[in-house]
């Protein structure tokens, strides 16, 4: 008979919870990323959280968690999350109606930084009008960045815009290269555009004979063709494109596909240059060649091609690690394996680096981990931060930032300066071990003794929060210093504060080069100050047109006060004519963050 006393009912309640809380955590990953999203601010990471929460993968969906994880990544620079940030605004997933202003500002940022899907979106905003002065010009630059990146929408808008010299000056030979492009992905509205300029360039010529004769277009393989052998660098895009995916009755042909996306790249096309070089990376139709791949992709990443770019780091990363197989390579797996059972902690890493990469055998983590855990034994330094790594991220073992503290101890004792850094961040946020800011502090300072720039910064957001004057403490001052030397913005302003700070026998003309080095490294408060100084002939000569450019430069970053005061430049005509509407933009974003005269100004 089962016993059914209180005590054992609670046992038993206990264990159930206990089960499903466990199941319940192994289900949803999401937190696992989050923490390290929010630990170590990384932008990958805050992306694919924001993407979950986006789609309801691992929970249950939510936009304004997504629009707060989008937003810390792409205020990173991250440019999937700048989009996925935009598009959420555009659409108004967040609040139910759209918010086209902060949809056009997050396109303008993505658009920087060549997406051409984020050009396409902006070109629209600003042909409507929504979210930005109505624009035909602006309208036209964006379809026509887009278009050229090959954004296939984009071909139709640009072909029509040189047709109505709408934004652009008119020009019937462009339309009809853009428009002949939209019309090879069947849009009608191309064709019948076409068809019209050129039943109206024959009409200015002679009578129409018949309404076939009107209506006859020249096939875009003609036309490219003829184009093609005159020199044209598009067209012979074009026509390698063409051939490379067998249209227009073309049989595919990847060697003739190559040979055109040469003449055009060698003309200095940055999509031929592109596509040249992932020809040359696959080898479809010419000889692999990695360093010629590297060669053309890197011409195109120069111009911005965002798809060069993203294939460049592949080829760099392909190539690093094949580099490191080769030199494994140079002795077969098996006889790593029998100097690893031998003893030999080197074996016995290169080893698990191969079950690792799937270099040579399957990847394994199983044994990766067995033989690293046999080297880390050894003190092999590079095993023990490899452990860390993978219980920090969970891969191929459940993330354990105990055990990942542990690892990393080992190997920052041993002066290894990465696991220095980690370590620090791990005792400052209290993952895997009990919060200590000393102690952190006490590993940052060793990663920045051998220049580890992000221990550096750490070093200098630490003293930030600690202390309000960091000139009574040399130790502080030292590395905030040493900071500033290596560029951190935020150091580079903090002695400039402090400086400012220093009494009346400071130096205004040095005290103006303080502020600048820090504006010029992009630090928001300092661009103030150095506008102030500006503004105020202090340390320099007045000047309002550069108190207006660093005025700008800040506000742009959301600094509320720089906001306040370029919405009294463009109210007063300082430095810059007076716009009354850019005076009022910029006084509401500074009203939105609290600004006391900037709220007065906008009721």
């Amino acid at each position: 008979m089962v016993n059914k006393s209180p005590l054992n009912l609670i046992i038993f309640a206990g264990i159930l919870y206990f089960f499903f809380v466990i199941k319940s955590i192994s289900a949803n990953p999401l937190p696992s990323i989050e923490i390290l999203a929010e630990d170590f601010s990384d932008p990958v990471s805050q992306y694919l959280v924001a993407r979950n929460y986006a789609r309801g993968r691992g929970t249950r969906r939510d936009f304004v968690r997504a629009e707060s994880w989008y937003r810390k990544a792409a205020e990173q620079g991250h440019l999937k999350s700048q989009l996925e940030l935009a598009l959420i605004y555009k659409r108004g997933d967040v609040r139910g109606r759209p918010n086209y202003e902060e949809a056009a500002e997050w396109f303008a940022e993505a658009a920087k930084q060549g997406n051409a899907k984020a050009q396409f979106e902006l070109a629209g905003l600003y042909l409507s009008g929504k979210g930005v002065k109505k624009s035909s010009s602006m309208a036209f630059r964006y379809f026509l960045q887009a278009a050229k990146q090959d954004n296939d929408k984009a071909y139709y808008p640009v072909g029509k815009m040189y047709y109505q010299g709408s934004g652009a000056k008119k020009n019937i030979e462009k339309a009809k290269k853009w428009l002949g492009l939209a019309i090879e992905l069947e849009n009608v509205d191309a064709r019948n555009l076409l068809a019209k300029i050129q039943r109206d360039t024959e009409n200015s010529r002679r009578p129409i004979k018949s309404t076939q004769q009107a209506n006859k277009v020249i096939s875009p393989l003609e036309r490219y063709r003829s184009a093609a052998n005159n020199g044209d660098a598009d067209a012979q895009y074009r026509l390698a494109s063409m051939y490379s995916l067998g249209r227009e009755g073309l049989s595919r042909n990847l060697g003739t596909a190559a040979t055109w996306y040469r003449k055009a790249a060698n003309q200095d096309h940055a999509m031929a240059q592109y596509h040249l070089g992932r020809v040359y990376y696959q080898g479809n139709g010419v000889k692999k060649d990695i360093n010629k791949a590297k060669k053309w992709l890197e011409m195109a990443s120069s111009k911005g091609v965002g798809s060069a770019i993203t294939l460049l780091v592949s080829v760099k990363r392909a190539e690093k690690v094949k580099s490191r197989s080769d030199a494994l390579k140079n002795s077969p797996a098996y006889r790593y394996q029998v100097a690893a059972k031998k003893g030999d902690a080197r074996a016995q890493f290169a080893l698990a680096e191969l079950y690792l990469l799937g270099d040579g055998v399957p990847i394994n983590y199983e044994k990766a981990l067995e033989w690293l855990l046999k080297a880390a034994n050894q003190k092999h330094v590079e095993s023990q931060f490899t452990l860390g790594k993978l219980y920090l991220e969970g891969t191929g073992v459940r993330l354990n930032f105990s055990t990942a503290a542990k690892w990393f101890k080992k190997s920052a004792e041993a002066g290894d300066r990465e696991s220095q850094y980690i370590l620090g961040t791990l005792f400052m946020n209290g993952k895997g071990v009990a919060q200590d800011p000393a102690n952190a502090t006490k590993w940052f300072k060793k990663a920045a003794e051998k220049n580890h720039r992000q221990a550096l910064n750490r070093l200098v957001e630490y003293y930030d929060d600690q202390l309000a004057d960091i000139s009574i403490d040399r130790e502080a001052n030292k590395w905030v210093q040493r900071a500033a030397t290596l560029g951190n913005k935020k150091a580079q302003y903090l002695v400039a504060e402090q400086y400012a700070k220093s009494g009346s026998n400071q130096d205004s003309a040095k005290l103006f080069k303080l502020y600048l080095r820090a504006a010029k490294s992009g630090d928001a408060e300092s661009q103030y100050k150095l506008a102030e100084m500006y503004r105020k002939g202090l340390g320099v000569g007045h000047d309002y047109t550069e108190a207006f450019s660093w005025y700008l430069k800040s506000a742009e970053q959301g600094q509320m006060d720089a906001q306040f005061a370029l919405g009294e430049m463009y109210a007063k005509g300082r430095g810059v004519n007076r716009k009354r509407s850019e005076a009022k933009k910029w006084f509401r974003a500074a009203a939105r963050q609290g600004h006391y005269l900037a709220k007065m100004k906008t009721k």
